[in-house]
């Protein structure tokens, strides 16, 4: 697994568990940066990075839930049958948001998320816990009142929350770092598959890496920018759904597509 070496790299990281964590890097509101790599090419990214962080006296510390480094995370997403959330996030819309349940495998713990963006600017992202939800999920009564009022809170409300179901699931295994400034994050995302309809599709030897901060230009982005690494438009709700569903518009995504389609 592609996670195997990643981990041997943050095996010697300070681990510091969600407890621990400063309230600044919760980062509920935030700027969120995704890149697309291989993955020898993360190795070395994370390499150069605490050698860096060595050479001013800091470190990188391993965000976990539990006693591993690595954390298996599993994800349902869901949409109306109009494709409300999906066609926001592809057409870019000022106003769009996300739903979804999010299981972390390790600790037996879900929360239902609501992200939601109203500007150019940044997401905001709330949760709740909810009953441990790692497969197929139907929204209940109480859950969905609290996706109703998020979505009203960003002024999002044309959308039929009644009419949500689950349509695309994702897992990956993921390293969560918290930068030397303590309330940056970075997240180095590997083996990461699609379901929908029974049918499986992964992202082959892709990495997702993912900043996080509240001003865009963390150390981690200034990294990857020295070395010529720019931000790409990835989504993995939208990309699976473009995967999965090639008739949906699909532009946002199709970089990525053709990447993990092999160039096709």
């Amino acid at each position: 697994m592609n996670s195997s070496i990643i981990s041997d790299l943050a095996k010697d990281l300070p681990l510091i568990g969600l407890d621990q964590l400063p309230p600044e890097a919760a980062l509920l509101s935030r700027i969120d940066r995704k890149y697309v790599m291989e993955h020898d090419r993360a190795i070395d990214l994370l390499r150069a990075a605490q050698r860096r962080a060595n050479q001013q006296a800091a470190t990188y510390g391993s965000i976990v839930a539990g006693a591993q480094a690595i954390a298996r995370y599993q994800s349902l997403y869901f949409d109306t049958q109009d494709r409300a959330s999906y066609q926001g996030a592809a057409a870019r819309r000022r106003r769009r948001f996300k739903v979804r349940t999010r299981s972390y495998l390790d600790t037996g713990t879900s929360f239902l998320e609501v992200k939601t963006r109203q500007n150019r600017a940044g997401s905001v992202k709330t949760r709740i816990p909810i009953a441990f939800a790692p497969g197929m999920h139907q929204l209940t009564a109480v859950e969905r009142n609290f996706v109703d009022e998020r979505l009203q809170d960003a002024r999002i409300t044309a959308t039929d929350v009644g009419a949500l179901a689950p349509v695309i699931s994702t897992r990956y295994d993921r390293l969560s770092l918290l930068q030397p400034d303590g309330a940056s994050r970075v997240t180095i995302d590997t083996d990461l598959q699609w379901g929908a309809g029974g049918q499986i599709t992964t992202a082959g030897g892709l990495v997702v890496v993912e900043t996080k901060s509240t001003t865009g230009r963390s150390e981690f982005d200034r990294l990857l920018w020295e070395r010529r690494i720019r931000p790409t438009k990835i989504s993995k709700f939208g990309t699976g759904c473009a995967l999965m569903w090639p008739e949906l518009p699909g532009n946002a995504w199709a970089r990525v597509v053709r990447t993990i389609n092999g160039g096709k």
